[in-house]
């Protein structure tokens, strides 16, 4: 393998440990989503369904108590997939930190609520927030409006989507989620990720 080729290897693979450190730190909305996602699409006896709906409202609350911290975290996630899309690395453990940052994502278009201030955001927002650039390519003025989105909302938009709290998004969203997983099969591990997220609705 040539030199520069191994460090942009190594250099990715600090990158999506960084971001998923950050991630992992938000564990208790984590937890809920993977329990979600795990439990989606089956048939449920009415004590799962029970926890299930307690687990999806209690996700909710967290959004909603912790706006900030939330947004923070959907950042992390999709630089994860960003990075994985720029530099694909097949080892079970990287393919479980994308496929966390995938759930995070869904996670987050599907139970996040409405911003109070999400109209008001839109109208001072020149454009949407680019959450899938590469953080080392992303400019000063692309930092600044990314932790302006972070510490207050609005659109932000993650390719091929434009608006990932949009509901009509969702579909193409979890699209997005389905093909970063079918990049990354490795022993069936991601195959297995990628039947969760598609269970998912």
């Amino acid at each position: 393998m040539p030199p520069r080729l191994n460090a942009n290897i190594r250099f990715s693979i600090a990158c999506l440990g960084t971001h998923y450190t950050h991630l992992n730190s938000n564990n208790e909305a984590l937890d809920l989503i993977i329990f979600i996602l795990r439990n989606s699409g089956r048939e449920s006896s009415p004590v799962l369904s029970v926890e299930l709906s307690r687990a999806k409202d209690h996700l909710r609350a967290i959004f909603v108590r912790l706006p900030v911290d939330t947004r923070r975290s959907v950042y992390h996630a999709a630089s994860i997939v960003s990075i994985a899309r720029e530099c694909t690395i097949f080892t079970p453990c990287e393919t479980m930190r994308v496929f966390n940052g995938c759930a995070f994502l869904l996670a987050f278009a599907k139970f996040s609520s409405p911003e109070p201030w999400r109209e008001q955001s839109i109208v001072h927002q020149s454009s949407p927030v680019r959450l899938d650039e590469l953080p080392w390519q992303r400019s000063e003025e692309a930092n600044i409006k990314l932790q302006r989105w972070i510490e207050q909302g609005g659109v932000a938009s993650l390719d091929p989507v434009d608006d990932i709290s949009a509901p009509r998004n969702f579909e193409s969203l979890k699209q997005m989620t389905l093909k970063a997983m079918q990049d990354l099969r490795v022993w069936g591990l991601a195959r297995k990720f990628q039947r969760i997220l598609q269970n998912f609705d």
